[in-house]
């Protein structure tokens, strides 16, 4: 991460080791528990189904927010689809 909530990823690929960065998105914060847990999940489930590294990285940021808006660990933990009506509502395009 960088400063001012911007998150930072390098992914290798045939042409180089391009960077994505993406701001952080507005969470209601009550407990960052979990919260990089469900980043590193949502970024890595999205690679596996072939999502770009941009629309991993914008997928991952939103569950991490997401995790941070309800108290505790498991319970916080969103689903696919909740990530994704977020990032809906919020206007971000985001390729499935």
């Amino acid at each position: 991460t960088g400063g001012g909530g911007t998150t930072y990823v390098a992914v290798r690929d045939a042409v180089g080791i391009p960077t994505y960065a993406r701001p952080a998105h507005p969470a209601t914060v009550v407990d960052t528990t979990g919260a990089g847990d469900c980043f590193n999940a949502g970024f890595i489930s999205e690679i596996i189904r072939g999502n770009s590294a941009e629309n991993a990285l914008d997928f991952a940021m939103m569950a991490g927010g997401l995790a941070t808006e309800t108290m505790g660990a498991r319970k916080s933990a969103p689903n696919r689809d909740t990530v994704l009506n977020r990032l809906h509502q919020q206007g971000i395009t985001y390729d499935t």
